[in-house]
């Protein structure tokens, strides 16, 4: 089978399982981005006064300036999800029709970041297959990165986090390809680069942590070509990057009346807005407690839900060991060990009600590259914590990315919280008692259990076809 049908497979498997969730109803922050959308394509502007208490719409992540409120959010996601809603609203107009609620969220978060998530995962197998020449451990990483991770319960939901990861998935690989041949370079692929990165900026703020290094791995690929053509190598990505700035720049005057605002200094809730001001756009001094809490704790611990990124370290390892790779294992590394700390001085670093640690999801893309690059006497290790990553994502997944159960005691500062509280442990008992969220299959009729057992079927077949047309292990940067 040809790497571009595997492609496509890969896309398809990916595409499915976010398709086959149904929305989760009822999230502020859910609502305040569908609030955006709505008011962009049904009224024309940007504020949402006609949304904020509409009965099956309420939201209070809001922003309050000058008598009108505004979606506290970073806009690009609603901005993707207006170019989804637009053709489909006019649609319902012309036949005079009326969509229910959760329909219309399941075809705009499927339309953004299911599609794109499911694309991100197929380009990550398509690359990972040429740098190792190995099928089946690049199929693997692609499934532990749209399966294994938070990428998984977040592609299923209208947030931005997963959007943002995937925009600087592109940016990272669209870069690593052009280090293969720095010299081939037109002025398209640095244009997208520097479109992706902005993509990043406008889609989710805190993610500049990560696009940061990734611009100046880019630079550090051009440097020895920037005399002769600087104006290619620099001025393309500059612009592209500038587009999804300059629109940001223009909803901040035409919400805020400036540019270089954000909305979270509107917070519709005042105790909230204190926090916020309390640091850089809601992140103070590092807190080695919450740090635990977002990396190890089963409460939120990115490492004991998706105990396969550890393996991560070991990629990174190999990838400086080799020598050539050095520049990419310092991004990696930048990535595995800034990120948890700079979010451990977040306001909102438990997400709230979400199951995981969503403010670490931008750095998942960087953990999963590195992966490709373990060495492949650790196939057996890595085979095991992928499949218990997997397992955990869709029981969470399957339960609900978001639900009042997983938000956390307010005195989580004062005494540790108990190392058995775990989402995890709640969406078991959960699925236990029959408390599956809404799928393809359910609304087939079939129970929870036998609906989550197709999909399952459906991918481990389609596994194992790709696995039987595998290639021999080439060792390329994993021998």
């Amino acid at each position: 089978m040809s790497r571009r049908r595997v492609f496509w497979l890969v896309f398809c498997v990916l595409f499915f399982s976010y398709a086959y969730f149904l929305p989760v109803q009822g999230s502020y922050n859910i609502n305040s981005r569908l609030a955006l959308t709505f008011a962009m394509v049904e009224e024309g502007r940007l504020t949402i006064d006609s949304y904020r208490d509409r009965p099956d719409l309420v939201t209070r992540d809001t922003a309050f300036f000058e008598g009108h409120y505004y979606s506290d959010k970073a806009p690009g996601a609603s901005f993707l999800a207006a170019l989804v809603y637009w053709p489909l609203y006019q649609l319902t107009q012309r036949l005079d029709i009326s969509l229910p609620l959760w329909l219309l969220t399941w075809i705009i978060s499927l339309g953004t970041i299911g599609l794109l998530s499911a694309l991100a995962g197929a380009w990550l197998y398509a690359f990972g297959e040429r740098l190792t020449g190995d099928r089946p451990h690049a199929y693997l990483v692609a499934l532990v990165l749209g399966l294994g991770t938070g990428i998984f319960p977040f592609s299923t939901v209208f947030f931005g986090h997963a959007m943002g990861a995937v925009f600087l998935l592109f940016a990272w690989l669209m870069s690593m390809n052009l280090a293969q041949a720095p010299e081939r370079a037109g002025a398209l692929r640095p244009f997208l680069i520097g479109l992706m990165l902005g993509l990043v900026l406008v889609t989710e703020f805190q993610a500049a942590l990560l696009a940061l290094p990734v611009g100046v791995y880019y630079l550090s690929v051009v440097a020895s070509l920037l005399r002769s053509r600087a104006r290619q190598l620099l001025a393309a990505p500059l612009v592209g990057g500038l587009i999804p700035i300059m629109l940001l720049l223009a909803y901040n005057v035409a919400c805020f009346e400036r540019p270089f605002v954000n909305a979270y200094q509107y917070f519709e809730r005042e105790s909230i807005r204190a926090q916020i001001a309390q640091g850089f756009m809601g992140i103070s001094w590092p807190n080695a407690r919450v740090w635990v809490y977002l990396t190890l704790h089963p409460v939120r611990g990115l490492f004991t839900q998706s105990p396969v990124l550890l393996a991560a370290v070991a990629g990174i390892w190999h990838m400086w060991r080799l020598g050539v790779w050095r520049r990419e294992a310092l991004v990696c590394a930048w990535a595995f060990a800034a990120m948890p700390i700079v979010m451990s001085g977040f306001y909102d670093w438990s997400g709230s009600a979400s199951c995981g640690a969503r403010s670490l999801i931008p750095m998942l893309p960087l953990l999963a590259v590195a992966l490709l690059y373990v060495p492949k006497r650790w196939d057996a290790l890595l085979l095991v914590l992928a499949f218990v990553s997997i397992f955990q994502m869709v029981v969470l997944t399957a339960y609900s990315p978001i639900s009042g159960l997983f938000i956390l005691a307010e005195d989580w500062q004062a005494h540790w919280i108990s190392w058995t509280a775990s989402p995890l442990r709640d969406a078991l008992a959960g699925l236990a008692h029959r408390q599956y969220r809404d799928n393809l299959g359910t609304v087939l009729g079939l129970s929870g259990s036998v609906s989550l057992f197709v999909w399952s079927v459906l991918v481990i077949a389609v596994s194992v076809i790709v696995c039987r047309t595998s290639k021999v292990r080439g060792g390329n940067v994993n021998g």
